[in-house]
């Protein structure tokens, strides 16, 4: 079986991250807010050695990667869309905007599209509650989502491919 593996970059870049945050279990948090801001995401060889690092178990790690939703393992498309599904938003129309990114996408909640270009998530809360029904796409809010301004937003991502493109506010 193939693991991932770091680059020498990437590699150097973790080195930092883990000589900037004490060992043991208190610094597993910062320390893996810090690799999800460098690296995007949280890939498998960096969790498992700031695992190591902070001396808890891999499994640890995964439960507060998946217990937070600010968290995310990369999901391998180009584009992130993780639609809040916490209760102002649910309120506020989510589940149409749901309905319309699965539509628009052609994947339903929890898969990535076949060209790898787009993932669709579903989470708990955003904590974006003040700007109900919102999403991320990849790591920049938008809130007060429409059907309409969601369908733009997606629109502009498809025709550009681009993360930079798929996050401006409009």
């Amino acid at each position: 079986m193939n693991r991932p593996q770091l680059s020498k970059t990437d590699s150097e870049r973790l080195a930092q991250i883990l000589a900037s945050v004490p060992a043991g279990e208190p610094g597993l948090i910062p320390a893996l807010r810090q690799a999800q801001q460098i690296f995007g995401a949280l890939p498998e060889p960096v969790v498992e050695a700031i695992a190591r690092h902070q001396r808890v178990p891999i499994s640890h790690a995964y439960g507060v990667i998946t217990f937070y939703e600010q968290f995310h393992a990369p999901a391998g498309a180009q584009v992130s869309l993780r639609l809040c599904r916490g209760t102002a938003c649910t309120l506020a129309g989510s589940k149409r905007l749901l309905a319309e990114a699965q539509k628009l996408l052609g994947i339903r909640d929890g898969e990535k599209t076949p060209d790898g270009r787009f993932s669709l998530e579903g989470v708990f809360c955003l904590g974006n509650c003040f700007a109900a029904p919102s999403a991320l796409v990849d790591d920049h809010y938008q809130g007060r989502l429409t059907p309409k301004k969601l369908e733009r937003v997606l629109k502009k991502a498809i025709a550009h491919g681009s993360r930079k493109e798929a996050d401006q506010p409009r």
